[in-house]
């Protein structure tokens, strides 16, 4: 109680001197409980924005003119995290780094987007052992599950906006790191069941099992680092590429020969799609991981038969 005493009083006193303050500026504030670091730094994509020092309350502060608005994330090494920052807000965070996630909470402008957005990050770690569980179902049954999951968090989302004034931007960030998370155990799918249940062939999927696709912005410069869009763009160019290719290349069961193939395309597919160029480096440097990864484990495997 005595930790959170003073956090409150910056509170009201950044509440209080929000009137006054220039409706460009904002004030991004807190306290670290057992910090990692001297240092809390605020970026914007991979450009680095802002840092504080922490003071001996273990305390910072970082005030920011005409910044760009929309998603941040801010590191204090060597964990980091989103926020999500307008002009004019005021937003203060308190942490505990023997928890760093779980113990993250905003206050002030903003405060209610920050805190779903944690709360949908944590909450899509707890629900991948569930999710796990259901790629064994037939398309149908799975894409019932999946709709009920997302169902339940655009009721959260809902209720948040019915309590709430909210910008549109920071409404679509709330709907996009929902949606974004569902996709990605869509795009999935089909793998994994095939693997679950030992099948030589995919599963027939109905014509309307991606219908999301039709309507993706795979080029989105303000949910380049949201990273349930960064994550279901891998597995979406990963899981077209497959399939291309396992009907026009026969490339069915890859050998590390075929990684190579495969990379090959998924890299000509993400340079044909994606206009964004750092999103679009950021893909592609992946792919080029990716494939280094499986070959480095292929002449292990080698070398030990």
């Amino acid at each position: 109680m005595k930790h959170l005493l003073p956090l409150c009083l910056l509170v009201v006193l950044a509440s209080c001197g929000k009137k006054d303050k220039p409706e460009n500026l904002v004030f991004f504030s807190g306290q670290i409980v057992h910090p990692t670091s001297d240092y809390v730094v605020l970026h914007k994509g991979d450009e680095v924005i802002d840092s504080a020092k922490l003071d001996k309350n273990n305390r910072f502060s970082i005030e920011i003119e005409n910044l760009e608005p929309g998603l941040h994330h801010f590191q204090h090494a060597p964990e980091y995290q989103y926020v999500y920052l307008e002009p004019g807000d005021s937003i203060l965070i308190r942490l505990n780094t023997m928890a760093f996630d779980e113990s993250l909470a905003f206050f002030g402008s903003n405060e209610q987007i920050n805190n779903f957005l944690i709360e949908m990050y944590l909450s899509h770690e707890d629900e991948e052992e569930l999710v796990s569980t259901y790629y064994g179902l037939s398309p149908e049954e799975f894409r019932h599950k999946m709709d009920s999951l997302r169902d339940m968090k655009m009721e959260e989302l809902q209720t948040l906006l019915n309590e709430v004034e909210m910008s549109e931007e920071a409404r679509e960030m709330g709907q996009a790191v929902i949606d974004f998370g569902n996709y990605v155990y869509r795009e999935k799918y089909p793998f994994v069941h095939k693997k679950k249940v030992k099948e030589d062939g995919f599963p027939q999927l109905p014509k309307d099992f991606y219908a999301y696709r039709s309507e993706l912005n795979v080029s989105s410069e303000q949910l380049s680092y949201l990273e349930p869009y960064y994550d279901f763009l891998k597995y979406h160019f990963g899981n077209l590429t497959y399939m291309a290719c396992m009907d026009t290349c026969a490339v069915a069961k890859p050998s590390q020969k075929d990684f190579l193939h495969l990379n090959t395309h998924k890299l000509r597919l993400i340079d044909s799609l994606v206009d964004q160029e750092t999103l679009k480096n950021n893909l592609m440097r992946n792919v080029a991981l990716d494939y280094l990864i499986k070959v480095h484990r292929q002449i292990r495997k080698r070398r030990i038969f």
